[in-house]
């Protein structure tokens, strides 16, 4: 699944290098906030997403990124500029200085796993495991549940509600921000005797889950009881994510994890 924002930029040859104070302040990872796409400034290049690029440069002023666009059929080149702004840890790119929807953020970050914290403010430190493996499934996908230890105190919540007393609601949240995506797959699991409730159930069924980011200081019992509480909503999948490294070799917003 990936971004409009990428889509636009996957033909672009960015030239130039970063130098300035401006570049400086744009080094980094920076995943756009809804998840699909990550941006990653280097001194030398830009790398769009997890796309492997040709070795290439960019540059910057205070509120534009310079590029020059290579088209790929007749070999002719010109010039172009992204407008931007940068707040704290917040990059926001404009394609279009005219269309709102050609908005994008980005929140800089680590890694994704830092980034998915810093986006639902939370704080926790995840265990590592060694038996743990790259979900078999889309991120997109799952519910994030987030289980923080507070100095002492249990703070559980999902990515959508402060508690786990909306479960259903936060299914059909998910459902909402995902509906541009699976209207196919829902098209192609309908059968003449479904409804669309139905449909949708099979949907869940197949292909959403709970993802849990759980702090090392939980103890088990309370993770027991969580899981128990999750069990008896619609989605009956649940992993447990685990600390996750960058891979190069790996989607960037890959998670490890351990189904429970």
């Amino acid at each position: 699944m990936k971004s409009t924002f990428i889509i636009l930029l996957t033909s672009f040859l960015l030239i130039s290098c970063g130098g300035n104070k401006y570049e400086k302040e744009l080094l980094g990872k920076w995943f756009e906030i809804n998840e699909t796409s990550k941006l990653e400034f280097k001194k030398d290049s830009l790398i769009l997403s997890d796309l492997t690029l040709v070795k290439s440069k960019w540059k910057a002023n205070e509120n534009e990124i310079s590029i020059i666009i290579k088209n790929e059929f007749n070999d002719s080149i010109k010039s172009n500029s992204l407008k931007y702004k940068l707040e704290n840890d917040t990059l926001t790119i404009r394609t279009n200085e005219n269309i709102e929807f050609d908005e994008f953020k980005f929140v800089k970050a680590e890694n994704f796993t830092d980034f998915i914290f810093k986006k639902n403010n939370v704080n926790i430190s995840l265990e590592k495991n060694e038996k743990s493996q790259y979900l078999p499934t889309e991120n997109k996908n799952g519910v994030k549940i987030f289980i923080e230890n507070q100095k002492g105190k249990i703070k559980i919540k999902s990515e959508y509600s402060e508690n786990l007393n909306n479960l259903e609601n936060d299914i059909e949240k998910l459902l909402l921000d995902l509906s541009p995506y699976i209207i196919y797959q829902l098209d192609d699991l309908r059968t003449d005797s479904d409804t669309d409730e139905s449909t949708i159930g099979k949907w869940i069924k197949i292909n959403s889950y709970y993802s849990l980011f759980i702090d090392k200081e939980i103890p088990d019992l309370k993770i027991s009881l969580i899981v128990e509480k999750l069990r008896k909503s619609k989605i009956k999948r649940i992993y447990r994510i685990y600390e996750t490294k960058d891979n190069k070799f790996v989607d960037f917003d890959k998670l490890k994890g351990i189904k429970l």
